[in-house]
């Protein structure tokens, strides 16, 4: 598991734009499955934006930072 992951992407599931920019976007299952293996690495966007990036990245961030709490 962990020895092999070293960063993860994330993005919309739909439209490939920031976390958040789609309804419905929600990663707590998957950082439930990061916790399990214990990962501590990067985990960094990979998308592009539809709205004003100096909102949309803080509210991304916000975001992700939400569901990795969640994920217990």
């Amino acid at each position: 598991g962990q020895k092999y992951l070293n960063h993860v992407h994330v993005a919309s599931r739909k439209t490939r734009k920031a976390p958040g920019e789609d309804e419905g976007d929600n990663y707590v299952t998957g950082f439930k499955a990061l916790k399990m293996i214990n990962y501590k690495h990067f985990v960094s966007f990979e998308c592009g934006t539809k709205g004003d990036k100096k909102v949309v990245i803080p509210a991304a961030l916000k975001l992700l930072r939400d569901q990795w709490e969640l994920a217990v």
